[in-house]
């Protein structure tokens, strides 16, 4: 088998970039806004899952209940509640700090419940002294009442939404659709016109939004970990550094990271000033505008220890996504069927935004004794130390895994070209969604190329980093 096929979605990367650069996109403005940084995302994944490639994604979704008038009525109280509480929390309970954190604390101690954010914590934790936490992820974990007092922005999705449609012009235009039209034939007929103000409108909300946060609580610098372009031109505008902190692989596929390094991007205000990235191997695969610093992440770290006694666990790990769910679900259950697996614990990781879907995927292996669908009853870290394989699409997971020293199959579906860069690994292995994989191969030992995509945090270098920036007290 050729291990490394044509790959669409570098293709479309340089087509985008090459447009980028000939029509010089990232130059156009209206409403005194350089506009095409902010819908850029939006309007290149509209581009490559709808006119670009031949497989379109299906989004697997679980089902929605129908909710009456007094469930609706009832929900509505509830949403005006804890509002009121939240903006109590705004006022009395958030003191200014040097440091503000967005976090996105969508895990949770199993045994005690308690949420947390896997990337930024550990930041957070050196600075906490004078460090303010603001969540931006809700779900049962991070809960109001979970939090305490944290400030939360879960009513900034509803904000953002009726901005956009309060001051939405139809019929209003923006030059860089027609030249997309051009460069992207096949898109002709999309209204781009509609996609780009909705998506600067509620751009422009979330700026009004961070600046509101932003003034009243003062902070010396910004962290996140990724999106966030209102919260980032908030902060640029008001002379915060703005500081991103690596969440995921980065490398010349991602359409959301991989920038034009022949353009000038200086004069926007969407972007951070730096990116905290987890090992050097990072600046060496994609130009992103933000300086790198490195200081790495014990988060990844501690689950990409190399283990080489992989052969001898039993346990084979397959890692599901929102989007390619249900693909994932059918190939453990051919998996199953095509190998005695009675001695092998598999294991079903949902994604931490498929909560939803987990009864479900319960019910799909109920006959199944050996099959374990997981939430977040174990992380990723502990599920790698148990693993002798791993079977996944694309991921920060397959990074972990091949520095970890596992063998890695890349299932051939979805987004599985935005791997890349692993393909002529030694220890990875491609594999067709309709391939069957026995178990003798899963436990032959493998040569493995040593990278290490993850170093171990180090707080001297974030201090080090972080030392510019410290006000001097009056």
């Amino acid at each position: 088998m050729e291990k490394q096929p044509t790959n669409s979605v570098l293709d479309f990367i340089a087509k985008l970039h090459a447009f980028e650069q000939e029509e010089q996109v990232f130059q156009l403005q209206q409403d005194d806004l350089f506009y095409w940084d902010i819908v850029r995302a939006k309007v290149a994944e509209k581009l490559f899952y709808t006119y670009f490639v031949n497989e379109k994604p299906i989004v697997s979704a679980g089902t929605t209940q129908q909710r009456s008038t007094i469930q609706k009525v009832k929900k509505l109280i509830s949403w005006m509640w804890w509002l009121g509480i939240n903006e109590l929390n705004f006022y009395f309970f958030t003191p200014k700090r040097k440091w503000l954190f967005l976090k996105i604390s969508r895990f949770a101690n199993p045994k005690t419940g308690k949420s947390y954010d896997a990337v930024a914590d550990e930041l957070f934790e050196v600075l906490k002294s004078d460090a303010l936490a603001v969540e931006t992820f809700k779900n049962a974990q991070t809960d109001i009442t979970r939090l305490r007092h944290r400030y939360q922005t879960y009513h900034l999705f509803t904000y953002r939404k009726r901005y956009a449609k309060r001051h939405f012009k139809p019929g209003k235009t923006f030059v860089v659709s027609s030249v997309i039209s051009k460069h992207f034939p096949n898109s002709l007929g999309e209204n781009w016109d509609d996609l780009i103000q909705t998506t600067i409108l509620e751009y422009r909300a979330e700026v009004n939004f961070a600046k509101r946060l932003l003034r009243k609580k003062q902070p010396t610098g910004l962290f996140f970990t990724g999106g966030a372009k209102g919260f980032i031109s908030a902060a640029n505008q008001l002379g915060i550094e703005t500081i991103e902190i690596q969440h995921s692989p980065l490398n010349k596929a991602d359409i959301y990271y991989s920038y034009n390094p022949q353009i000038d991007y200086t004069h926007l205000d969407s972007l951070p000033h730096y990116l905290l990235v987890n090992s050097e191997e990072w600046k060496e695969r994609i130009f992103y505008p933000p300086t790198f610093v490195t200081i790495g992440s014990d988060y990844f770290y501690n689950s990409s220890k190399l283990n080489l006694e992989v052969t001898e666990r039993t346990t084979i790990l397959f890692v599901s996504d929102p989007v390619n769910h249900d693909l994932i679900k059918q190939y453990i259950l051919r998996f199953i069927d095509q190998n005695d697996t009675s001695d092998y614990r598999i294991v079903f990781k949902l994604h931490s935004a498929e909560s939803d879907r987990c009864e479900e995927a319960k019910t799909a292996f109920r006959t199944h004794a050996n099959v374990e669908v997981i939430l977040n009853e174990q992380n990723i870290s502990q599920l790698l130390d148990q693993s002798c394989a791993t079977f996944i699409i694309y991921s920060t997971v397959a990074y972990q895994a091949i520095q970890k020293g596992l063998h890695v199959y890349l299932l051939k579906t979805g987004y599985y070209e935005g791997g890349y860069d692993l393909f002529d690994l030694p220890n990875v292995r491609l594999i067709d969604l309709e391939e069957s994989i026995d178990l003798e191969e899963i436990k032959s030992e493998k040569t493995f190329e040593p990278l290490v995509f993850f170093e171990a945090f180090d707080q001297s270098k974030l201090r080090v980093f972080l030392q510019p920036f410290q006000k001097t007290d009056s």
